[in-house]
């Protein structure tokens, strides 16, 4: 292990900042730990359920050592985020906090990172604000069909179908998720 990494662990996780949210009627406001410079290039983390801000504290110290600016979001009732008026139930509304909570610390474009349940939001942040995301990356994420061979809804499939269009990631998730899709 790295001085950053051993850092990250001995530490557990610090205090971070509540930004307020625009544009999402239910949410006021999210708990964010930012670590790097606001002007350096920028990561949303979006963690799974349970989950919070300290899962990505390791990947946080090295994104920061590396010059990128990762901001790690509590999604909303999770842990120091108040709970939502209601429940995000869409990918689409989660995508829409992402969003709002970047463009709130200053960030119109960045890389996204989904673990688990949070790697829908990731692909939905993607697939439905693309000139907002320069990168996704998902950990151990959700997937995009339904366990057990049910059907995919069909508004998911075209915000999959679009996803697919970006260069790069366009290319991995033809391949990955080519033989399981029908476009």
């Amino acid at each position: 292990m790295n001085g950053a990494h051993e850092r990250a662990l001995e530490h557990g996780d610090r205090p971070g900042v509540f930004v307020g949210v625009k544009g999402v009627a239910v949410v006021r406001q999210v708990h964010v730990v930012v670590d790097g410079e606001p002007e350096d290039p920028a990561v949303a983390c979006v963690h799974g359920i349970p989950g919070g801000t300290r899962d990505f504290r390791v990947l946080a110290a090295e994104c920061k050592a590396r010059g990128l600016c990762c901001v790690r979001i509590d999604l909303p009732g999770f842990g120091r985020s108040p709970a939502p008026q209601r429940l995000l139930t869409s990918p689409a509304e989660r995508a829409r906090l992402i969003v709002a909570v970047m463009a709130a610390r200053g960030h119109s474009r960045f890389a996204v990172v989904g673990h688990s349940f949070g790697g829908t939001a990731a692909v939905a942040t993607a697939a439905l604000h693309p000139s907002s995301v320069t990168a996704l990356v998902l950990c151990n994420s959700v997937g995009v069909t339904r366990h057990r061979g049910l059907q995919v809804p069909h508004g998911l499939t075209r915000q999959v179908k679009h996803l697919s269009k970006l260069p790069v990631v366009g290319d991995v998730i033809t391949a990955i998720m080519g033989a399981y899709l029908i476009w």
